[in-house]
């Protein structure tokens, strides 16, 4: 059996996705429209990805401090209920930011970082690319797959299409990425243009 290489360079071969699964279906076409975009020079945004998280943990760090709070428990009541009432209000704030940005795959920045290398100089600043809010839907047991890129600046700017999922996978379940990522750059094109 010939080795197969592990190295940075190497190329895992596409894993078929089971196109009878709507919600795998959409992770892969979402996860293809990150990497296109990514791929044109845009810069993915994590801030809210980065609240939740910070979320998450002030909900466990709640629940262990109320769980293993030093103190017997009649006396340790107060600390007790700030716990749960802080696990409720970091819940609460989790669970609004999972509601308000449900559809959301993706959100860019406004510019990319500009790196500096110690006594390098600074290299001349690239086009500003327009920082996106990209949101898909695929209803369960639909077969059409919308997508759309709005311009986080201008909320009334933005360019949609939806197709079906049979245009871009066989039916074995194999992504023809070359043709989903002409559906993506034609989205973007036009959201470019109509800016």
């Amino acid at each position: 059996m010939p080795a197969t290489p592990t190295g940075a360079g190497a190329v895992a071969p596409p894993v078929p996705v089971n196109v009878f699964d709507h919600a795998a279906v959409k992770v892969a076409l979402d996860d293809e429209v990150i990497k296109e975009l990514v791929g044109q020079g845009h810069e993915q945004d994590n801030t809210h990805s980065n609240i939740r998280i910070v979320c998450g943990v002030v909900c466990c760090a709640a629940a262990v401090l109320a769980h293993f709070y030093p103190v017997p428990w009649p006396e340790s009541r107060p600390a007790v209920a700030v716990c749960c009432l802080v696990f409720l209000l970091s819940n609460a704030a989790l669970q609004w930011l999972a509601w308000a940005h449900g559809n959301t795959v993706l959100t860019t920045c406004a510019s990319p970082p500009r790196r500096r290398t110690f006594g390098a100089p600074v290299p001349a600043r690239l086009p500003k690319p327009t920082p996106l809010i990209v949101r898909s839907w695929l209803p369960r047991f639909d077969h059409m797959y919308k997508l759309e890129i709005a311009n986080r600046d201008e909320p009334g700017v933005s360019a949609s299409a939806s197709a079906s999922i049979t245009t871009w996978f066989s039916l074995d379940g194999h992504l023809d990425k070359p043709a989903f990522a002409r559906f993506v750059r034609s989205l973007s094109d036009r959201l470019s243009k109509s800016s």
